[in-house]
This record gives C-alpha cells, structure tokens and sequence, in this order.
C-alpha cells in the first residue's frame, strides 16, 4: 500500500482524496473531448484521414476518450481506462503535437498521460466503485489480509480444533 508522506499525512484519507481529483480532473477534460469528437465525427475521421488513419480510429479515438472519462468518473475499471487513455496520449503528443514542442505543443498532453499512469499504477482510490480489472491492485488490495484480519482467523481456527 503506497504510505501518504504529504502535507496532509495527518488525514488517513488524504491519499485517496488525491487520487479522487485526479480522477476527476482526467473525467472532465477526456468526457469533454471525446463527447466532441463524438458529435463530430466526421470532423474527427477527416482529421485523422490527413495523419493516415481510417476512420474505424475516430470511432475508436472518440470512444476511447467518452468511455475512458466515464470509467474515470466512477473509479471503474480504471486500469483499462487508464491504459487506453495513456496510449491515446501517447499518440497525440508523437502524431500531432510533437512537431510544435513542449511549450504551446505536447506539454498539456503530457499532464494527461502523466495522470493516467499514476492511476495505473495506484489504482482509483477509496472512493471508487471499484476496479473490475483483473490483477488490480485495488484488488490485491482488498483481498491482502492485514494483522487484525490475520489474528481474528488464526484464533478463530484454533478455537475449532
């Protein structure tokens, strides 16, 4: 479990707030886009058809972005959600953004897929719905028995002997 050593360290849950806001912060901006490109999506696949794609990729841009937001929103599935919108960042900042450099091109980008890796790697937090991801470490979390749990069984066990 990752330990909180910030500026909040006396709130036990100021961790889980944090990863709240940036959950929220990535749901706001991917929702906002990806609903765009959804209502536009011809828009979307002609722009994608200069950089060489078909437009199977705006659909699957547009809903990347929406789903992605959503599942943002919600704290599920985080980690797939995370992951796709990663690699949609990934894409923008080497396909489109790049050429103008950092300042004014891919830093904002950059944010973005900063924070969806620091929801992959930390999971969605306590206020979530849950991961449904298999292997999640809010899973491993959950099901990991800390020392009160471990002592209740073992003295329960024993008293069944």
């Amino acid at each position: 479990m990752l330990k909180n050593k910030g500026a909040g360290n006396n709130c036990p849950h100021s961790l889980d707030l944090a990863l709240l806001l940036i959950r929220l912060g990535l749901a706001a901006v991917f929702l906002t886009h990806g609903l765009s490109k959804l209502m536009n999506i011809e828009g979307t696949a002609g722009f994608l058809g200069s950089l060489g794609f078909n437009g199977f990729f705006a659909w699957l841009v547009a809903l990347a972005e929406t789903l992605g937001g959503l599942a943002m929103l919600a704290g599920f599935w985080t980690c797939l959600a995370g992951t796709a919108l990663a690699i949609v960042m990934i894409f923008a900042m080497v396909l489109v953004k790049f050429n103008a450099g950092f300042v004014g091109g891919w830093e904002y980008d950059l944010i973005l897929l900063i924070n969806a890796l620091a929801v992959i790697l930390a999971g969605p937090g306590k206020y979530a719905l849950g991961c449904g991801c298999k292997g999640c470490q809010m899973k491993k979390q959950a099901n990991k028995p800390d020392s009160a749990k471990t002592a209740a069984v073992s003295v329960m066990q024993n008293n069944k002997k």
